[in-house]
């Protein structure tokens, strides 16, 4: 009897740590794709509509219509990614060094030295990330092809790069190194840290650590 209660424990206890890392997995998926979309739709600021051309030398002054301001759209959601500019690079080619995260808090520099939850680049290459018209997101590895014949080769306006998401025990902090570049020469690097409040990503920290 003493056996069977063994057992029964045993398996119990499996069942248990399985279920719960089905869970942890789950919602760390969900807050990645979270992240990645915030990220992604931040770098649409950058991207917007310019200003129409200036009218013809030939019309004359009187008939010139004021041209009004191109508003820029700030897009700050984390439910759906809004516009397919972009192709993903998911990959962990940079090391931080402790200066990198000089002006950061404690907090977020424990997450990165030891995090309670971690997606890694292996898992990101496998989410399925599409923009609102559906069109699925490209995620694609580089491998030493330059980024301007990526982007072209993608018919995208640039690259991202997203390094493994680490996170907090109550997966409302996270850490990560994100860059953009439309070009080899043209583009940053940076490591980025984000609250989650009220329920919504948002970045609260940042350092560049390539710009060029």
């Amino acid at each position: 009897m003493k056996k069977i209660n063994i057992q029964i424990s045993f398996y119990f206890i499996l069942f248990i740590t399985v279920f719960s890392c089905n869970i942890n997995t789950d919602e760390t998926n969900k807050e990645s794709v979270a992240i990645i979309t915030v990220l992604y739709n931040n770098q649409l600021l950058y991207f917007h509509s310019p200003p129409p051309p200036p009218p013809p030398k030939h019309i004359p002054l009187d008939e010139i219509k004021p041209v009004e301001k191109t508003e820029i759209k700030i897009y700050d959601s984390d439910k759906i990614i809004l516009e397919g500019k972009f192709a993903i690079v998911m990959d962990n080619e940079n090391d931080l060094k402790k200066s990198d995260l000089k002006k950061f808090p404690t907090e977020f520099k424990e997450i990165y030295l030891k995090p309670y939850h971690l997606i890694s680049v292996d898992q990101l290459r496998k989410i399925d990330l599409r923009d609102s018209s559906n069109k699925k997101i490209p995620i694609v590895n580089k491998q030493g092809i330059k980024i301007q014949d990526l982007a072209e080769e993608n018919k995208v306006l640039g690259i991202l790069f997203i390094s493994e998401i680490k996170f907090n025990k109550e997966f409302n902090k996270a850490i990560l190194i994100f860059a953009s570049y439309t070009h080899e020469l043209a583009g940053s690097t940076s490591v980025i840290g984000l609250k989650k409040i009220k329920g919504k990503w948002e970045i609260k920290h940042g350092q560049i650590l390539s710009e060029s």
